[in-house]
């Protein structure tokens, strides 16, 4: 909360216009729409609940309707950025492996403008059925997964640069991704005495997308700092333990083998195991990048003007926005305390991914366009936060029981 504060100081303090220059009657008409499409799907959802009784297509529904309002909105940024140059960028390592794609794209379109609206529309639809799945997991809501996912689409930076290419927009691919195969692995490991290896095999699966996201251009200390301090903040996990097997105790001196069974008895949880599997994975990727280029994404520095400065860069497109934003945390994180609501560890993974993603972009090289994944956390975090006041588990089981007693 207190680097939400810092920031939202930062932009109050800071007299820098929106680029978009835009005026009132624009931004109430924008209110209007965003308002508008939320009360649309929830509305559809009821007319349909009447007439759909198959769950599948009703699911299918709801995700036709944000395609279409995914669709609908780039599609009106084009018209409304016609006139604005567009910079070509030549595909490199250091643009992002995602500037290849950008090539290749082009080539059959041959329009800069097309290419990039093309290839970010799909990529927004792609973010939007992901934080439909994560605030599911976290909040069994949907009409908060949908409203979050509408936010989204309705972000004012997101639709100010649909129409230019943007690395880090492929960073946010993976970064969600991984993030939603936690919210999974946490599942199953707070199942007590579960006995499977799947969550094991996911582990696998989320460093490979954490080594992606690292070649990308992604920092290994922060899924570093993610999953340890994930691991160490969970609670009520399984635990696990180490095995040597008979054959291997049968073969070592009795020392060792006292050694060996003090290991053994040690239990320690199932997370730790995620952890080391995702460090080795993403260490080794990292060390490859390291030694095939010398190129880095992020620039450390102490400066407190230059960080404050470089935080109201990556942020004064949408500056108004933000600070409304970061208001609402605030205040939900103020009523979450005085009604003393308990923190889920999901929603404890929410807040550290966004601390963990307002460092990186203030550390990033590149802040012009680093606020995409910022933006996205924050939407999580404000409707994870609506969640645990209206939805707070710990309350409905009080509830259950007085209504039993």
């Amino acid at each position: 909360m207190l680097l939400l504060v810092y920031i939202a100081i930062c932009l109050l303090k800071n007299s820098i216009t929106v680029k978009s220059d835009l005026g009132f009657g624009i931004k109430l008409v924008y209110m209007l729409i965003l308002i508008s499409s939320i009360s649309m799907y929830m509305w559809l959802k009821k007319r349909l609940n009447k007439k759909v009784t198959s769950t599948k297509i009703m699911v299918l529904y709801r995700y036709m309707y944000l395609a279409v309002l995914t669709l609908v909105t780039r599609i009106g940024m084009v018209f409304v950025f016609t006139k604005r140059n567009v910079e070509i960028i030549p595909p490199s390592f250091g643009q992002g492996l995602g500037s290849y794609l950008f090539k290749l794209v082009n080539l059959v379109i041959g329009n800069t403008i097309y290419t990039n609206v093309i290839i970010n529309t799909t990529i927004t639809y792609i973010v939007v059925v992901l934080i439909k799945k994560i605030l599911e997991n976290i909040t069994k809501s949907d009409f908060l997964s949908a409203t979050a996912t509408i936010l989204y689409i309705f972000l004012p930076q997101s639709l100010y640069f649909v129409i230019e290419y943007n690395r880090y927009n492929y960073n946010l691919l993976f970064v969600l991704t991984g993030f939603y195969i936690i919210l999974n692995i946490i599942d199953l490991v707070k199942q007590y005495k579960l006995k499977t290896k799947k969550y094991l095999y996911m582990s696998l699966i989320l460093g490979g997308i954490a080594s992606i996201d690292i070649i990308l251009g992604g920092s290994w200390m922060f899924w570093m700092l993610f999953v340890t301090t994930l691991t160490a903040a969970a609670t009520y996990i399984d635990i696990a333990h180490i095995s040597f097997g008979e054959k291997i105790k049968s073969k070592v001196s009795f020392n060792i083998k006292k050694i060996l069974y003090k290991i053994e008895q040690t239990n320690f949880s199932k997370l730790i195991n995620t952890a080391l599997i995702v460090l080795a994975l993403t260490g080794v990727v990292t060390i490859i990048v390291s030694l095939t280029t010398s190129s880095t994404n992020f620039v450390f520095t102490t400066n407190i003007s230059e960080l404050v400065n470089r935080t109201i860069e990556a942020l004064n497109t949408s500056r108004n926005y933000y600070i409304v934003l970061i208001v609402l945390i605030v205040l939900l994180e103020i009523i979450g305390v005085i009604l003393k609501r308990n923190l889920d560890i999901k929603m404890v993974a929410v807040k550290i991914l966004n601390i963990l993603v307002i460092i990186s972009m203030m550390l990033s090289k590149n802040v012009t366009y680093t606020a995409t994944i910022f933006d996205v956390t924050l939407i999580l975090l404000l409707v994870s936060n609506m969640c645990n006041i209206y939805y707070n588990r710990e309350e409905k089981i009080k509830l259950l029981k007085d209504r039993n007693d």
